[in-house]
């Protein structure tokens, strides 16, 4: 009962004082809560995506390593690590540059190598 009585103390002097700080927000009921959510449309699905798609390229430059820079030995083979297009644009045609950029692996000692 103390609690109570306390309380009541508290809230007489929050109105004599002329209520609570700016600064202080109400709290704001779950009900009125869930409602304000409902009320927001759902996000509308996109048909397609917004990358880039691929360009044809007019030449592909590939980039490898020719020997494993630990133990020196000749690199062969190898497969795709990565892929970047670069779109020059000029007054005249466009020239559409692809990087490939192999991966080869050492025999020797068995580490991937790749330009950086």
């Amino acid at each position: 009962m103390q609690i109570y009585a306390e309380n009541k103390m508290l809230r007489e002097e929050l109105e004599r004082r002329g209520g609570p700080p700016p600064w202080v927000k109400p709290n704001v009921a779950l009900a009125n809560k869930k409602a304000k959510d409902k009320a927001q449309k759902a996000r509308q699905k996109r048909t397609q995506s917004f990358t880039r798609k691929r360009e044809e390229p007019t030449n592909t430059v590939v980039h490898s390593c020719s020997n494993c820079p630990d133990c020196g030995r000749a690199l062969s083979g190898g497969w795709e690590h990565a892929r970047r297009q670069i779109i020059d644009i000029p007054e005249t045609p466009v020239c559409i540059t692809d990087h490939v950029i192999l991966a080869r692996q050492c025999g020797v000692c068995n580490k991937m190598r790749r330009l950086q």
